[in-house]
């Protein structure tokens, strides 16, 4: 039997609405937090056979239709010299060391080749980072929340950014490029702050960056899906980025988009607060996201943003259950 993710990914008929979940892998499971206890952030990065195995266990384990590999969206900016330090309850720090290096290096993609060389009955996910968001970390060494620092730079040094965010894409269009090599089927784009500016921006960062990556996925024979957050008023201007699937989160309704938009590809977007508290209602609210999507080909269900670290590894299996058993 064809994997329904890999039918979704196509628009084709499949049996029942494939489900996979951003940030699947990480925190919330016990299995992960034994692994934090041996082994660093930055070295279950630099270590393929630990990142694929956090992901390939997540998978499993929940039952969902896909694995997404476990890596960060900051590593391909090790290729402009920096180094990321992760440090607990603040995030990654970029740090400038040196210049460029000489050998271009995608942690995600050595991943990702471990993955589909042990496990390859399970369709890989790889991702990465949106330029403006990676830009954002660079600016104000390190998270760059409601992106004040970013603004700043975007409206007083507006060339200066720019440089940054072209310098930043080209070097993200090489990591997806070595990430679908590897064996990915499907690259999602990370935007996190992206909806923290105004449409104008947003309408320039999408033009000048993102449309860029998903034309070279795309050139390359793998589809791509586009997820930024704060953007669910923004429809027209998200739809520049020339995803083949969409990334929404729970502030909009999936089933007026698929309506007013056609046969464009969306995933999404049960919010995460919910599965965290009500094993019940967030299957009552993911049935009713699967029903109201139910003539949409091109879906894959997925929250409106990550697993959040104190939701129940369990109740995430059973909702995974539980979708499966509504049939297409």
């Amino acid at each position: 039997m064809v994997n329904p993710f890999k039918l979704a990914l196509e628009g084709k008929e499949h049996d029942h609405t494939p489900v996979w979940f951003m940030r699947q892998a990480g925190r919330y499971m016990e299995s992960y937090r034994q692994l934090r206890k041996i082994y660093t952030m930055e070295q279950i990065c630099h270590l393929p056979d630990i990142s694929s195995k956090i992901a390939y266990e997540a998978a499993s384990y929940l039952e969902t239709d896909a694995a997404i590999i476990f890596s960060d969206i900051m590593t391909p900016l090790e290729n402009l010299g920096y180094k990321i330090r992760y440090i607990e309850n603040v995030g990654p720090v970029p740090e400038k060391y040196n210049g460029k290096t000489d050998t271009f290096i995608s942690n995600s993609a050595n991943a990702i080749r471990h993955f589909v060389n042990n496990y390859s009955s399970t369709p890989v996910i790889g991702f990465i980072g949106g330029p403006l968001t990676l830009a954002s970390y660079i600016v104000s060494k390190g998270p760059d929340r409601e992106l004040k620092h970013t603004k700043t730079e975007l409206i007083k040094r507006e060339n200066e950014l720019l440089e940054l965010l072209n310098e930043i894409t080209e070097i993200v269009i090489r990591d997806a490029l070595s990430q679908i090599e590897a064996g990915a089927e499907v690259i999602q784009i990370f935007d996190s702050w992206l909806g923290f500016l105004d449409s104008d921006y947003v309408d320039m960062i999408i033009k000048n960056t993102v449309s860029k990556i998903t034309e070279e996925i795309r050139n390359k024979g793998a589809k791509s899906i586009y997820f930024s957050t704060g953007t669910s008023g923004m429809l027209e201007s998200v739809k520049m980025a020339n995803a083949d699937f969409l990334s929404l989160d729970w502030k909009c309704s999936l089933k007026e988009i698929s309506e007013n938009y056609g046969n464009i590809g969306l995933q999404g977007n049960l919010d995460p607060t919910i599965l965290s508290l009500s094993l019940d209602r967030s299957i009552e609210r993911s049935i009713k996201i699967i029903s109201e999507m139910r003539d949409h080909k091109k879906f894959i269900f997925n929250l409106g943003h990550g697993i959040l670290p104190e939701t129940n590894p369990e109740n995430v299996r059973i909702l995974v259950k539980k979708i499966h058993e509504v049939i297409q």
